[in-house]
């Protein structure tokens, strides 16, 4: 292939891109590095092959050859997903894109449109493919967890945390209710859940060594002393330093 030097140099420059992108947002950078760079890589083949004239397969035959594919590109985009911690619903998300890609094909894989007979009939087709695509999306986002005043108010408008009289796995329960509330879960994790390593994992053994003064100081002036391992400047702004004026002393 002639064009393979370039190929290469593109696919090595934009597997950069997304080891940088992957360290500003903190998503994984060999993932997505790995990940730009081979896509690219893949393109930049198939774009180049020579081509050959082929006889055409019938439609079932095409989709059916992509089906099996996609379902094994997501299974793998899943579990990669899953395995670097990205949240469940960004898992769906990365699927879902496969899905689309299958869309596509099977669009491109029917038979060729007819010539438009004019101007109204063009404007009708376009308008009929919006609505189309309008529907489908409403109707796909609308099965997604959907964001509700009524809760977050009720959230944010709870009493305190009151821990007089509460004893052993109560006590237990209305931790989980301020780690949850407070959305603690999107930076730390409890063990294995939880959404993100941004901050230190609170269900180390270690976290049981600290005093309860250290603990407390550690979400009041979160940036006076940092985590070992979490001294960057980055990690330094991610805590949240109001929780102070929101959390009560029991929380």
């Amino acid at each position: 292939m002639k064009n393979l030097p370039k190929v290469l140099m593109i696919s090595v420059a934009v597997g950069i891109f997304g080891y940088g992108f992957g360290i500003y947002f903190n998503m994984a950078p060999p993932v997505m590095a790995g990940g730009m760079g081979a896509l690219t890589l893949l393109y930049g083949i198939l774009l180049n092959k020579e081509h050959r004239p082929t006889k055409e397969k019938g439609f079932f035959r095409n989709v059916g050859t992509k089906i099996p594919i996609i379902l094994v590109l997501g299974v793998i985009i899943w579990f990669t997903a899953g395995h670097y911690g990205f949240p469940f619903w960004w898992q769906v998300e990365f699927v879902a894109f496969a899905l689309v890609g299958l869309f596509f094909f099977i669009i491109l894989d029917l038979k060729t449109m007819k010539v438009e007979k004019g101007e109204g009939h063009s404007i009708r087709r376009l308008i009929g493919t919006y609505a189309l695509g309008s529907l489908l999306y409403i109707t796909i986002t609308a099965q997604l967890p959907q964001f509700s005043p009524e809760i977050e108010l009720a959230k944010l408008n709870r009493p305190p945390v009151d821990l007089s009289g509460l004893a052993g796995p109560e006590v237990i329960a209305a931790g989980r209710d301020v780690f949850e509330s407070n959305k603690c879960f999107n930076c730390h994790k409890v063990f294995w859940e939880g959404n993100s390593d941004r901050g230190p994992n609170l269900g180390t053994k270690q976290i049981g060594l600290y005093s309860e003064e250290y603990i407390k100081d550690q979400i009041l002036n979160p940036r006076e002393n940092q985590s070992k391992g979490y001294e960057d400047k980055k990690s330094k702004k991610a805590m949240a330093t109001y929780y102070g004026e929101d959390l009560s002393e029991d929380e």
